[in-house]
């Protein structure tokens, strides 16, 4: 049980990883990743941040990381494969 509790938060944030638009024009993007090792959480989290923001900023531009990337949970799946979740926040710069 305890597992599947500590997996309950990823399902949400997966299931809500819809890019948010903000006010000033940037992009929030989330991200949730399945890792081997804790110290994989944002180097593979953060490609795939990079591969959201580029789908996401389209025509818009080329996606430009405004902050740090953030980790928001770090837990495992039902199956007991280790999971994050990660956020950043980007501008699409017009070429």
């Amino acid at each position: 049980i305890l597992g599947f509790l500590s997996a309950v938060p990823l399902m949400f944030a997966a299931a809500g990883a819809a890019p948010q638009w903000l006010e000033d024009g940037t992009v929030l993007i989330s991200a949730t990743v399945e890792i081997s090792k804790p110290d994989q959480a944002f180097g593979k989290g953060g490609k795939a941040l990079d591969a959201l923001a580029l789908e996401t900023c389209g025509e818009k531009g080329k996606p430009r990381q405004v902050d740090e990337p953030r980790l928001n949970a770090m837990g495992r799946t039902p199956q007991g494969k280790m999971q994050v979740t990660l956020s950043a926040i980007y501008a699409c710069d017009a070429e």
